[in-house]
């Protein structure tokens, strides 16, 4: 019942991280570790070239020391421009800032010339006025160059300042509320005198910036009063690509909501996903670009070849202007060079992409991992079961990572997670609920079995069971001859250390060949075979625990000697048949046994080996299954309580150990048994006396026959006898 309750919780896992898969309902802490997944791809895989297309212009802290405290004078950024147009002639001039209030310049000198006596002056008042308006001047510097003006929009305030420059781009009548983009309540654009001067315009803001504050991707359109807005770095691509045409697709998503898909610039195809946005192709930890003070623009001391037909950013890296920004790669990057790093991926064609078909790749991703966790970890030990779960890992990351080197993202950490949650649930499982069921069956069987065989049951359960049951087993008696005897003369201390030093290597040979003990009685044991794990060799190894206790109860001798004790010899009895074996007993008392009339017959061989003077007797079912040794016949008897004759064996040993001599011995003994039977005493007598000079420890079997010989050659049993043995006793 087990592994059945625990496939259906191992479906249920792989069905809740199917469902976080579809778009609209997730399982918390994946999407936090999908950005975190993302980090690291992106810094495993920086391109670590600098880019030298692209320049910024930085006002830093030596330009700010030459120049003067930001904001510059309208009459300095003029001049930075020309400077960079005319003596420079770069491609394109990209403002990574917003010029929103009028310059105060003018009106500075104005009030410096009223203070003093205007009749030194011969110029009228508007002549001044017009040499020192810095916008009119800088006005003039934009529409002379190619020029892209930043503009702010905001999502916290519906506030605006100034007014927004007219957008080419416009969303279709039907088409109206329902585009999947950003869409601003306020914004904070140029002086109109700037924004009309400006070949372009586009926004620097990034309304998508992740809950953790990091810049991983950028949104390259926004929508404000119906009209589309392009970003600042997609506008000065436009322009340093001869102002190449920009169209966007949309296509209907599932829920009605117009999504755009991809982004025609020219030539050019960018991808992006959610609300138009891209991810970021940073290049390096930092400085992917070349950075020249403004100040060396402004003093004319920059090389030509540095900034000619360069695209051209202007922004700051000077911490008091506070433009740092946090990224994956850099904790501390200038935000112009967030500009500068999608500028590079557009021309390049370099931009990381999340394909529509990577929610058909990761469900049948997330299905292949959970079918075959959910086939191996059911059947494999913790170890090998640890070795897939790594293997698996090992794939999933190595695919991820192929396809994200050649541009394509696809989601790694819901296959991830999946396979480690997988794993830990199946491995919590074993810990929590197989050990349960473990220390169920040692407090079972844990008396009559060894705890390796404990711990086989326990991964086997399935074929365990406490309940009555009937199986082909074997069953083993032993019992100590002469032990009563022996016993009768000592202490009760030294009787109970006697006891164990006996029972306690007999033991251990029943468990080393998997036997299970059922009961001791006195110096007696009864075991069996076959239970409660099945095994297709039980009578073999029931005969070879026999002779081995046999072999262990010589060796013993050595020690009852040194004790002053006399030698014990032991008999023991098997039998192979169908038995009834489970827990069984009374309300008060249980005990796992077996039952039948195949375990009474083993008993019965135990007793008969006495008679013969042999020290294992086993049956004939037995000697034909137990394969692995080679046996002599003994007799054909009739037990005490039994109708039906049985024949009887006497194991010889292992087949590749047993000797010639012994295998001559016992084909004289079965010429013997032959003559028995057909009554032809002259014969058995003559092989007889030979077997007792030849094989002496043998002398009680040979004798019982001699005397039975004797009797019958002189009163001759009937025609019909056919040599069975009827015992009336046990």
């Amino acid at each position: 019942m087990a592994k059945p309750i625990r496939q259906f919780l191992s479906i249920i896992i792989v069905a809740l991280f199917l469902a976080h898969a579809v778009p609209g309902w997730q399982l918390p802490l994946i999407p936090q570790l999908e950005v975190l997944a993302d980090d690291v791809r992106t810094r495993l895989y920086l391109d670590h070239r600098t880019d030298d297309r692209i320049v910024i212009v930085d006002i830093d802290e030596a330009s700010l020391t030459e120049v003067g405290q930001w904001p510059w004078p309208r009459t300095v950024l003029a001049q930075l421009v020309t400077q960079l147009h005319e003596q420079y002639q770069v491609k394109v001039i990209g403002f990574d800032m917003v010029f929103a209030e009028a310059d105060d310049t003018p009106k500075e000198v104005i009030n410096q010339l009223a203070s003093q006596s205007l009749a030194k002056f011969n110029q009228p008042l508007a002549t001044v006025i017009e040499q020192f308006d810095g916008d009119q001047q800088f006005a003039q510097a934009l529409k002379d160059a190619p020029t892209v003006m930043g503009l702010v929009f905001k999502s916290d305030t519906p506030l605006t300042l100034n007014q927004l420059p007219a957008s080419d781009f416009a969303i279709p009548i039907e088409q109206q509320g329902a585009v999947d983009l950003p869409r601003p309540s306020g914004f904070t654009a140029n002086l109109n005198i700037l924004q009309e001067a400006g070949t372009a315009h586009g926004f620097f803001d990034n309304p998508l910036v992740d809950g953790d504050g990091i810049y991983r991707r950028a949104s390259m359109l926004q929508v404000h009063n119906q009209h589309v807005y392009p970003a600042l770095a997609l506008q000065v691509t436009r322009l340093a690509l001869d102002n190449a045409p920009l169209h966007f697709q949309l296509r209907e998503d599932s829920s009605g909501r117009w999504q755009v898909t991809d982004l025609q610039l020219g030539r050019l195809l960018i991808p992006v996903g959610e609300k138009a946005s891209l991810r970021v192709p940073y290049l390096r930890l930092k400085n992917s670009f070349n950075y020249i003070s403004a100040a060396q623009v402004l003093a004319g001391s920059v090389a030509k070849e540095a900034l000619e037909n360069k695209i051209v950013l202007i922004g700051t890296t000077a911490p008091g202007l506070k433009d740092i920004r946090p990224t994956p790669v850099n904790s501390q990057l200038p935000g112009v060079e967030v500009h500068a790093s999608i500028i590079s991926g557009i021309l390049d064609s370099r931009i990381p992409f999340q394909p529509s078909w990577s929610l058909t790749i990761e469900i049948a991703q997330l299905l292949l991992i959970g079918f075959a966790l959910l086939i191996t970890l059911s059947f494999l030990e913790p170890i090998r079961g640890m070795v897939v779960t790594g293997f698996i890992l090992t794939m999933v990351v190595a695919t991820n990572l192929y396809f994200w080197q050649r541009g394509i993202y696809l989601p790694i950490m819901s296959s991830v997670m999946l396979t480690l949650v997988f794993y830990l649930f199946n491995v919590s499982w074993s810990l929590l609920v197989e050990s349960r069921n473990k220390r169920f069956i040692t407090r079972v069987f844990g008396q009559y079995i060894p705890p390796e065989l404990v711990d086989e049951m326990a991964d086997r359960q399935t074929d365990i069971s406490i309940q009555g049951e009937a199986r082909e087993m074997t069953v083993l008696f032993s019992d100590v001859q002469g032990f009563t005897a022996i016993a009768e003369n000592l202490q009760p201390q030294e009787l109970t250390k006697l006891m164990n030093d006996l029972l306690t290597p007999l033991t251990a040979v029943i468990h080393q060949h998997r036997g299970t003990i059922d009961k001791y009685m006195g110096d007696a044991i009864m075991a069996f075979w076959g239970a409660p794990l099945a095994s297709e060799r039980h009578s073999n190894d029931a005969v070879r625990s026999a002779w081995e206790m046999q072999e262990a109860v010589a060796e013993l001798h050595q020690d009852f000697a040194s004790q002053g004790l006399p030698p014990i010899g032991m008999g023991i009895g098997l039998n192979t048949g169908p038995m009834f074996v489970g827990n069984m007993g009374s309300e008060f008392r249980m005990a796992y046994t077996v039952m039948g009339d195949a375990v009474n017959l083993g008993s019965r061989l135990e007793g008969l080996t006495r008679q013969y003077d042999v020290s294992i007797l086993v049956s004939e079912s037995t000697q034909k299954s137990a394969t692995e040794f080679s046996f002599r016949e003994i007799d054909r008897v009739i037990v005490k309580g039994k109708q039906r004759p049985i024949t009887i064996f006497e194991p010889l040993g292992p087949t590749d150990k047993v000797s010639k001599h012994t295998q001559t011995l016992a084909a004289e003994f079965h010429e013997v048994l032959r003559h028995y039977r057909q009554q032809e005493w002259a014969e058995a007598l003559r092989l007889l006396h030979g077997l007792l000079e030849q094989d002496p420890s043998h002398s009680g079997l040979y004798q019982l026959y001699l005397d039975r010989v004797q009797i019958l050659s002189e009163q001759p049993p009937p025609a019909d006898w056919d040599g069975v043995f009827v015992f009336t006793s046990k």
